[in-house]
């Protein structure tokens, strides 16, 4: 059968379910929302937020603070990301106690472990795992430099805009030299 020649969903909720198939990946969406996890209302309103407080004028402006709002959207996820991350560790406590202790007892009764042990051992348990809390921060960084230096780039922007004078060369500190 070619093409387009009919061999797609039949009902509305296939064809609405197929609608969704270009954005699977993300690649062609105009939206950071990730789909039946985020709320689109909730982004809308972030981004409104920013272009209010940026006030672009102009394609490239837009833009850029677009793109300092969809950067700001990810701080956000990164942060629901890592408290996921603490409440797995956290909660990962009581079963690896109860292993621990059935496997040290060497008999095959399961044992629990005292609630208050846990709860102590919870408590030490506050930041993510080292793998996660790693790659948390590493994400974090990445996301803070693109931030920064599309502000610098917005502001130098509306700066001359406004005809102040700026540097040509802005220096990015976010990091060490090489």
């Amino acid at each position: 059968m070619p093409r387009g020649a009919g061999g797609g969903p039949k009902t509305e909720k296939g064809r609405a379910i197929a609608r969704l198939n270009a954005l699977k990946d993300g690649m062609t969406s105009n939206s950071p929302v990730i789909p039946e996890l985020e709320d689109e209302d909730a982004w809308q309103r972030h981004l409104d937020g920013f272009l209010e407080s940026y006030a672009p004028q102009g394609f490239v402006e837009e833009f850029l603070a677009k793109r300092l709002a969809t950067l700001g959207w990810r701080f956000h996820r990164c942060t629901r990301s890592e408290v996921a991350a603490t409440m797995r560790h956290i909660e990962s406590t009581a079963m690896e106690m109860g292993i621990a202790a059935n496997y040290l007892s060497g008999t095959d009764e399961i044992v629990q472990p005292a609630l208050e042990n846990v709860r102590e051992r919870q408590l030490g348990r506050l930041l993510p795992s080292d793998y996660d809390l790693d790659r948390t921060m590493r994400y974090e960084t990445h996301i803070h430099r693109q931030f920064v230096q599309i502000l610098h780039e917005l502001e130098a922007l509306q700066a001359r805009r406004r005809g102040e004078k700026t540097h040509l060369a802005r220096l990015d500190i976010s990091s060490p030299p090489p």
